[in-house]
């Protein structure tokens, strides 16, 4: 409308009321200056004639714009009261049926309880949101809203605090409209949960893990890249194909990074001899007693008590800003120590959640073989990252040409 007044193809404005034209100040000026410039005649249906051209008329404007400002900061202010007051009361709010709940919220719906709790088990055994997104979609399950699934749509099911029968929240400034991918927990909801509040933790602190590429666009086709590093600068080596089509894993020395370039590797000998080295060490006896003597959960209980605490200090600190008992400094100020904590413990408890990689796997009972053809490249690689840290590949012995597992040199994880 603004360019059409502007261009002059329209020479009069009518509103039902000077509210619906605008409710800022600094859009009120603009449209004065273009109805003074392009003398344009403004009339509304409830308020009468507004007359821009005189002085007397624009401050009648912009008195009237000033009230509708403040009419909508108020009821801005309204619903925030009202969306904490729902969160911290555990209630549910407005919105599109969530996926693992019928339309009043509250009942579970089974079936798609059920697709949620394999998609839980699935990503803390490692597995991506990438590879569980595109497993949804080929089974044709859809989301609530009956379209495919996005990584980014899986990911907010999988992190809510709802599916585990908590009530998350976001905070909003006035100038803040865009919606968090993971909200915080600020009560025990009204509705029943579909996975524990542990697994609900244990989801959060690996998806807000920073070194977690989750959302990464391609396939994995290489079964070690990143996992293998070269002896010479410790850089990760990466998959890439020789001339006749054989595959190799190679340090790649581009410019501005920090890569030598020396070393290379076949990848298919590779991959079967690590994958060997992962069947000797699942099928060996000393593993359970390995993981149960260094305490592998042990740090979980720590972590998970810690982000409980300040989760709970957070809603604290919500309740005390919105009642007025702190200030919005003192708000922001004690918000930023409690999220770097908050950080630190889901990190610690990803660290720890690592190994969860392992379970069910290891005993001379499980079917290697047959457990790990069935095994997607994105399981495989979350169990030989939690059994080695790295493997450093050492240079080839010149002039020998057949593959020499020597070369391979294990840092193992436990």
């Amino acid at each position: 409308m603004l360019d059409d007044l502007r261009s002059g193809l329209i020479d009069a404005v009518l509103a039902w009321h000077t509210d619906r034209l605008h409710r800022s100040p600094r859009e009120l000026e603009e449209f004065i200056d273009i109805c003074e410039n392009a003398r344009v005649g403004v009339e509304t249906v409830k308020a009468g004639p507004v007359d821009l051209s005189t002085p007397a008329g624009r401050a009648v404007a912009r008195t009237l714009g000033a009230w509708a400002r403040y009419e909508s900061e108020h009821k801005a202010e309204r619903s925030r009261r009202k969306a904490l007051e729902l969160a911290q009361t555990g209630k549910p709010s407005g919105g599109g049926r969530p996926f693992g709940y019928e339309e009043d919220r509250i009942t579970v719906r089974e079936n798609e309880a059920e697709v949620i709790r394999e998609c839980v088990r699935r990503l803390l055994a490692g597995e991506a949101l990438r590879s569980l997104t595109r497993d949804l979609n080929s089974r044709g399950i859809v989301t609530s809203a009956g379209g495919e699934w996005s990584t980014q749509t899986l990911k907010r099911v999988l992190a809510s605090g709802r599916i585990s029968g908590q009530r998350d929240h976001q905070p909003r400034s006035l100038t803040q409209t865009k919606r968090h991918l993971i909200r915080e927990i600020v009560a025990d909801a009204v509705w029943p949960a579909i996975i524990t509040k542990e697994e609900t933790a244990r989801v959060r602190a690996l998806l807000l893990n920073p070194e977690r590429n989750s959302l990464a666009a391609r396939a994995r086709r290489y079964l070690l890249s990143g996992i293998l590093r070269c002896a010479y600068c410790r850089g990760s080596l990466c998959g890439r194909p020789t001339g006749d089509g054989r595959l190799r894993y190679l340090c790649k020395k581009e410019p501005g990074s920090n890569r030598c370039g020396k070393i290379f590797i076949v990848a298919s000998p590779t991959d079967d001899c690590v994958t060997d080295m992962v069947k000797m060490v699942l099928q060996s006896p000393k593993l359970a007693e390995i993981l149960q003597a260094n305490g592998r959960n042990s740090g979980d209980e720590s972590a998970l008590e810690q982000i409980a605490a300040d989760e709970k200090k957070l809603e604290e600190l919500a309740g005390d800003y919105a009642t007025g008992l702190i200030t919005r400094k003192e708000w922001l100020y004690a918000r930023e120590l409690l999220e770097g904590r908050l950080e630190a413990a889901r990190k610690r408890l990803s660290s720890n959640s690592q190994i969860a990689a392992l379970e069910g796997l290891y005993g001379d009972s499980v079917p290697f073989g047959e457990m790990w053809k069935g095994f997607s490249i994105d399981r495989r690689r979350a169990v030989i990252a939690a059994l080695f840290e790295r493997i450093i590949v050492h240079p080839g012995v010149q002039g020998r040409n057949r593959f020499d597992s020597q070369r391979l040199e294990p840092v193992w994880r436990v």
